[in-house]
This record gives C-alpha cells, structure tokens and sequence, in this order.
C-alpha cells in the first residue's frame, strides 16, 4: 500500500482463482492507483512487488 500525506493512493491485492490443484499458483490481480499520483511510478512498485513476493511464495 502507498500513502500520501496520511491518504492511501496505491494497492495491490491477489487471491488464488480456484483452490482445485490443476489451478495451483493461478492468481487474480487488482492494482489501485489514485489519478493524483498517475505517472509517477506508483503503479510499477507494486506490481513489482507483487511479482516478488508471489515468486518467494512459490506461485
């Protein structure tokens, strides 16, 4: 999550699609950037991360 002066302007957020095995590691993804902060690489940290810490997971 990203905050600006006290005002949440990014998040990222995923949840498995299906808990039946043959779907094991399929994620659904949902990024939020505020209008205010567009452009200035919000968006691109997050996914990013996201990235990151679904591979350290092992999906």
């Amino acid at each position: 999550m990203a905050v600006l002066d006290g005002a949440v302007v990014g998040w990222v957020a995923a949840s498995a699609v299906s808990a039946r095995p043959v779907y094991a590691g399929v994620v659904e993804h949902s990024v939020y950037v505020d209008p205010l902060v567009q452009g200035r690489g919000v968006g691109s940290a997050h996914l990013r991360a996201l990235v990151e810490s679904t591979e350290a997971a092992g999906i």
